[in-house]
């Protein structure tokens, strides 16, 4: 992402244009979770919860002067982040997104 912000701001052609950034590999939150649990090697239980009561959770939550947890972040989780394909990407500035395991093994190798 870096690299791509980088070339962005050296483009004058690229201002006021969007760029999406993302690779072809499409991933649930749960396999997230579960590929950064195995880069951190840790064991969790991952519970699927229901909207409804995240919400309600969040509603609470959001009342702390810190929220972990807002109703516009559970909002967000209910739409799905993948590249359109009718904006430039990073291969249209020249650069080749990695991809995340690879990423996470490196990480992985260095941190922990």
């Amino acid at each position: 992402m870096a690299a791509g912000l980088s070339k962005l701001l050296r483009r004058s052609e690229a201002a006021g244009k969007t760029y999406e950034f993302g690779g072809t590999q499409v991933y649930s939150l749960k396999v997230l979770l579960e590929l950064l649990l195995t880069a951190l090697n840790r064991q969790r239980i991952l519970i699927p919860i229901p909207f409804a009561l995240v919400e309600m959770q969040a509603g609470l939550l959001q009342l702390l002067a810190n929220p972990p947890l807002t109703r516009d972040q559970v909002t967000l989780l209910k739409t799905d982040k993948v590249v359109s394909g009718t904006v430039p990407t990073l291969g249209d500035l020249g650069i080749q997104p990695w991809p995340l395991e690879e990423f996470l093994a490196i990480f992985k190798d260095k941190y922990c």
